[in-house]
């Protein structure tokens, strides 16, 4: 097979562009679903966030699956929505990722607690279990008050 210079992905590489690559899944060399320069412009448009822009690139991959339609290989329907589907949700828990939602609100890891409420360089949430426990007592006292 001949060597794409406009399609590149070296695994386990520190360049965004392969990083992008690694999040987005595309790299199968026999499967190649964007360019190097496309990958460059997913970067951009995420604010050269690696996550960001790996949800870009996937956002690109399911357009590209969204204009192919669906086909019959010996009488098996193959949908492409399948693949547009994955790659929309994909590019969803990406921009998750980049915004830091799933280590604020996801955290089953007791050990990653006990480091999150150890860290004072991060906001902690104002919410606490329990805080609203004696609301009823407080609706008593207040309608009894007046």
């Amino acid at each position: 097979m001949a060597h794409d210079p406009d399609w590149t992905y070296t695994p386990g590489s520190d360049k965004p562009k392969d990083r992008i690559r690694f999040l987005a899944g595309d790299t199968n060399t026999a499967r190649k679903l964007l360019l190097d320069a496309e990958i460059a412009t997913a970067l951009s448009l995420g604010g050269d966030n690696v996550f960001r822009g790996a949800a870009y690139a996937c956002d690109a991959i399911a357009g590209k699956f969204a204009r192919d339609s669906t086909f019959t290989v010996q009488g098996t329907n193959a949908e492409r929505r399948d693949a547009f589907d994955h790659y929309k949700k994909l590019a969803k828990e990406l921009r998750q990722k980049a915004a830091g939602v799933g280590s604020l609100f996801a955290v089953n890891d007791p050990d990653q607690k006990v480091g999150f409420d150890g860290d004072s360089s991060l906001i902690h949430p104002s919410i606490r279990r329990g805080m609203h426990d004696f609301q009823r007592g407080f609706r008593n006292w207040w309608r009894s008050a007046f």
